[in-house]
This record gives C-alpha cells, structure tokens and sequence, in this order.
C-alpha cells in the first residue's frame, strides 16, 4: 500500500517537473520574440492557396507566442510556374485570403492583428539584406530557396504541414542543412475557430475590405445551416463540372436510399471559383449522370440498395451576395440542393465553413486534408487520399468516384460514403474520429519545439566559433543561461 501511495506521488513530481521545464521553455521563446523586430517569411508560388496559408497559420503561431513586431512577407512574382494560372499572380492569392490587404503598398499594414509588410522576391533581391533572427517559412517544396535565403551566415527555418510532400521540419545555415527532423510533423495547421462565433469573426475580418459584400450572406447562410445538410466545396477547380456533377447525383440517390440519414435539404457552399457557364455546365452533366445512375440502381439493387429510387433532385442556385438571399435560404425544401457561391474567403472564416460540415466537404492539399484529419469528420481529398488504411478502401474508391461518373456493377462508392458518413458508429466515422483524437492527445502543435530547436542550434553553431558578436545570438544566449 505504501510502495503504491510512494509511486503515485513520484509519478506526479515528475509530472510537475516535466510541465515545469515545458513552462519555462516557453517562457523562454516568448522572452526572445518579444524582443524582434521583426520575423522574415519566405513563401513560394504553387496552385491554390495552400502555400500562403499555412505561412499566415506560421504568423499567427509567433504572434501567439508573444511576436509583437511586423512580418516581412517575401513573395514570389514568377507566377508562371507548377501549372499554374498565369493570370493569377501570388499577391492576388494574399489578398484573397488576407481581410483588407492593400496589395499596392509598401508599408507596413495591421491585418487581421498582425503588421505585415509585403515584399516581392524581385525588391527584396535588390534591398540591403540585413541578418534578422527569423527566417521562416510555412511551406516551401523547393529547398533551394531556403538553401540561398541561408547564405551569408543566416538561419532559416523550414516547418511543414503534416502530410505535405516534404513533412520534416529542417534548419538551413550559411547554404547548408544543418538540423532535420523527419518525425515531427506540425499536424493541425489551422487554428479552427468556433462556430458559435462566427458572426463575430465575420464581423472582424469581412469589415471594409474586399469581403465585406460577402458577409451579410453569410451571417444568413449561418442563421440556417443547423436545420440542414452542409457540405463545403473546395478543391473542385481541375474536373470541377465532372465532380460536381457526380456530387450532386450521388446526394440525390443517398437520400432516395435512406431519408432518416438527412436532416432538411442540402446546401452545397461553393468555395471553389467556378464561372457561371462551368456550373451551368456541370448542371446539364448531371442530370444525364443522375438518371444513369438513377436507373442502374434500380436495374441491380444490392447490399442496402434494396428499394426503388423515385427522387428528382431539385437544384438551385444562389450567390452569397445576393440581397434576396434570406428568402431563398428560408424556402429550401427537404428534397431540395442549394448551391451557395461564396468563393474566397479570409483564412479564418474559410476554417469555420469547413469546419461546419455534416456531409463530407472536398479539399485539395495537404494544408486541407490537415485540417480535416485534425477536425476528425469525414471529407475527400479531390487531389488524392495519403494515408488511408487498407481497411479503409471505400475512401479511395469514393474519391474516385468523385473524379470520374462510372459506377461499376451498379455499385456506386460516393453514394455509400455518403451513407456511411451520416451513420454515427460506423467504420468511417470511427476511422476519422481516432485519426483526430490521434492528433490532438499525441501530435500537439510543434511550432514551440521547433523554434526551441532552432534556438539550441543557433547557440551550437556560436559555440563553434563559426559566429561572434552577433546581437540576435548573444540574446539567445542570455535567455538560455539563465
């Protein structure tokens, strides 16, 4: 009895010295930011806004950990690159997702409560490029530009999202990698804001700038959303007719097979930019897609397709901005699919649109389908599934069912995902939910380590006589010897 009352309260002086020494290394980190100036951000062109959202998500970590100075944002302005639209350049993919944003100035701008200044990668090649004591970057693929930033005896930190093609976290100096770590993924790239205050989070992002004529709809889509299905879309940009097509048919036929599932009608919110005639289009494709697959169903019903399926889909359309949008949202029937065009939004709102979703949402990237694994609800990666169990095939197929309308004996994939997705205990859900609980018990953000790292590093490479009387450094080393 003694030995078991002394092992308990050593385990919990342990405990305590353990959350003790974390305490005091992240007082620690807060002490040297604080004292910066400011961090420099590399980001580098790619398609869609992965990339410069997992290094806003970075800027908004080091402001949380006591960051107070201003951001250089370099940005890369050879837009012609990796297949990507040549008349999207990356400061309009900044401002897309940045609220209030002024792509023409020079300044320093307060966005989102961060002070920001923007710099193209053609200015910052002629500016006098003074040693900071951050250099980092959210995503980069290619190291290089991390390799060159590094020269000149500087430091640059490289973090990357979890299941990103590179997902070590890796220190560059003077040219070189010197520190990698292949295990630590920084797995939850997103801060995920709560639902019930999304009316203010609106309020504080969408408020005079270039969203502001978005978010009254909104605030209405909001004010109706629990009484229906919900289903962001994003991603749907390559193939985008094709996959909403095959979504919008595979609803249908889900609710024809069991409507107990469904809670009211169905909202699908466009996140995806798609024109007027490639939705157009997209509606004229599905109705040939549904009544093929209307009729397959009920030529070999099989498994639990065991009754006649008799649904129309109804769809409808209507844009975020339209001032008659309370009404049309107030007269969504049960059997009915509305499609929302909302487009972009500002990081954090765009976090809890998806995040709002009780039918499976599409992403693309590995900056989504981290935010979804976090989230721990079902979605489907319209670029691809990494990391799906052997188990677990229905995902794939249903991906690729997505993709392409081709439902092989009569057994359509999309359908049964989105059956099984609405079922609370079955083996999808139970998938997502221990792929999040996962994440969240056992991956907890990394950003402290690797800054922890970086600085421990930083003070190896001093103690190597490789740098002297450099003032970034001898902080560093102030704040670690005592």
């Amino acid at each position: 009895m003694f030995r078991k009352i002394f092992l308990l309260i050593f385990l919990v002086i342990c405990a305590l010295k353990i959350f003790a020494i974390e305490k005091k290394n992240l007082s620690q980190i807060r002490t040297i930011l604080e004292e910066q100036e400011k961090i420099r951000i590399l980001t580098n062109y790619a398609p869609g806004h992965g990339h410069q959202a997992a290094n806003l998500t970075v800027m908004r970590k080091l402001k949380a950990l006591g960051f107070n100075g201003f951001f250089e944002l370099i940005y890369n302005t050879d837009w012609h690159q990796h297949g990507s639209d040549p008349e999207i350049k990356m400061i309009d993919k900044f401002e897309a997702i940045m609220p209030g944003l002024d792509k023409e100035s020079d300044k320093i701008q307060l966005i989102d409560g961060m002070k920001i200044k923007m710099i193209p990668e053609i200015v910052f090649q002629k500016m006098s490029k003074e040693n900071v004591l951050l250099t980092i970057t959210g995503a980069i693929d290619d190291s290089t530009i991390c390799l060159e930033a590094s020269e000149g005896r500087k430091f640059v930190l490289q973090m990357m999202p979890d299941d990103w093609r590179q997902r070590e976290f890796t220190i560059f100096y003077d040219g070189n990698i010197i520190f990698r770590d292949s295990d630590v993924n920084l797995t939850h790239f997103a801060e995920v804001s709560q639902i019930e205050k999304i009316f203010e989070i609106i309020d504080e992002t969408m408020s005079n700038n270039i969203f502001q004529n978005k978010a009254n709809g909104l605030k209405e889509l909001f004010s109706v959303i629990e009484a229906h299905e919900f289903l962001p879309a994003y991603g749907l940009g390559i193939n985008g007719e094709e996959k909403i097509s095959n979504m919008i048919s595979s609803l249908t036929i889900s609710k024809g097979v069991d409507k107990d599932l469904f809670k009211g009608g169905t909202i699908i919110g466009m996140l995806s930019n798609l024109s007027e005639s490639e939705l157009s289009n997209a509606l004229n494709i599905q109705n040939n897609h549904f009544n093929r697959l209307q009729k397959i169903y009920n030529e070999k019903s099989r498994g639990f397709f065991l009754k006649k399926i008799d649904v129309i889909p109804k769809i409808k359309t209507v844009n975020i901005t339209d001032p008659d949008i309370a009404n049309v949202l107030s007269a969504i029937g049960k059997d009915d699919i509305l499609i929302v065009k909302i487009g972009n939004l500002p990081q954090r709102v765009f976090e809890t649109v998806i995040s709002s979703a009780t039918l499976p949402a599409t992403v693309a990237g590995a900056n989504g389908l981290s935010l979804m694994r976090y989230l721990g609800i079902p979605f489907l990666n319209t670029v691809g599934t990494p990391g799906v169990k052997e188990e677990i095939k229905l995902i794939e197929s249903a991906v690729l069912q997505l993709r392409k309308h081709d439902p092989k004996n009569g057994v359509n994939s999309l359908v049964e995902y989105y059956l099984e997705s609405k079922k609370i205990n079955s083996k999808i859900n139970k998938f997502y939910k221990g792929a999040s609980r996962k994440i969240r018990e056992h991956k907890e953000d990394k950003t402290p380590y690797t800054l922890l790292k970086l600085f421990q590093t930083m003070l190896e490479v001093k103690r190597d006589g490789l740098i002297r009387n450099n003032n970034c450094l001898n902080l560093i080393e102030k704040v670690f010897l005592n």
